[in-house]
């Protein structure tokens, strides 16, 4: 009885999310055929994904339920990587309603609903956030990888006599993730029409207002940084070094902390995918028999 009732509840569920973030939208063939062509990364027309997402985030009963500051913070990062470069946050909140969607009803056709179709309507639902997480934590990587050397670049530059200014424009022409990383900072703070820098004068330094938008701590950190260096004047290039020596140990510290507690983490995940499963196939037919006999 619990099964069929859950199925019900769940088809209502899906009915009454359906009619919230698409009611009114028109599903013409060629709308549809656009939003085909924008799976695919073609056009950048209104897509019913990014009316499906707005609908979502403007109701007031679903929006404050929605992951969007984490896919905010994600989706900057998976563009670096290539990916996703035509999609924006609204896309990807209305891919992953239509995901949830879909998932709940392959959930009830092949489950008979119960709880099974509520795990694959949530699969449905995160699917399109994990895949931006995963492209997003690939290029985090990479940065956190190369910033010691290209901190390391930036004090060679100041030693040579470029201008703090200079050095950073320079860096952001390198075809690495931390060159893309900084040249987006540079653009954004000439922009917004600050100081790069702060000064006696003035406290606000356009850089770090701008790196904020990255949501990365160390970025925030390192540009922080290299503004008290430039303010200070002296001895610049020593400073980026020490700089540099300093970030390169917190990298190597951390992937050194995170390489000891290894073991630990995949103890879970051997004893789900692993040890059970071998368990259940060793101890099953002697479990049957016994019940058999009893």
């Amino acid at each position: 009885m619990l099964g069929p009732l859950i199925a019900l509840l769940s088809a209502l569920t899906a009915g009454s999310l359906a009619y919230a973030v698409t009611g009114g939208l028109s599903l013409s063939g060629s709308l549809v055929s656009r939003k085909l062509k924008n799976v695919s990364g073609q056009g950048r027309e209104e897509t019913t994904w990014r009316k499906i997402g707005l609908r979502a985030r403007r109701s007031p009963s679903l929006g404050r339920y929605l992951p969007i500051g984490r896919v905010e913070a994600d989706l900057p990062w998976a563009h670096l990587s290539g990916k996703y470069s035509t999609w924006q946050v609204d896309e990807i909140v209305g891919a992953s309603l239509v995901g949830a969607s879909l998932g709940l009803i392959v959930g009830l056709v092949a489950f008979e609903g119960g709880l099974i179709a509520l795990a694959v309507a949530g699969l449905g639902f995160y699917i399109p956030i994990l895949l931006v997480r995963s492209a997003a934590n690939d290029v985090r990587r990479t940065f956190r990888r190369q910033l010691p050397e290209m901190t390391q670049i930036l004090a060679a530059e100041v030693g040579a006599g470029s201008s703090m200014e200079k050095a950073l424009e320079r860096l952001a022409d390198s075809p690495t993730a931390v060159g893309l990383i900084f040249g987006d900072v540079l653009a954004r703070a000439k922009s917004e029409g600050k100081a790069l820098f702060s000064s006696e004068e003035n406290s606000d330094c356009g850089l770090v207002d701008a790196a904020a938008y990255w949501h990365v701590p160390d970025l925030t950190k390192l540009v922080a940084q290299i503004d008290v260096i430039h303010l200070e004047g002296v001895y610049g290039a020593q400073k980026l070094s020490s700089l540099a020596r300093r970030v390169a140990t917190e990298y190597l510290g951390e992937r050194e902390r995170k390489a000891e507690s290894l073991e630990n983490d995949l103890l879970l995940p051997l004893t789900l995918f692993f040890f059970v499963p071998f368990l259940a196939m060793v101890l099953g037919p002697i479990f049957v028999q016994l019940f058999s006999v009893l």
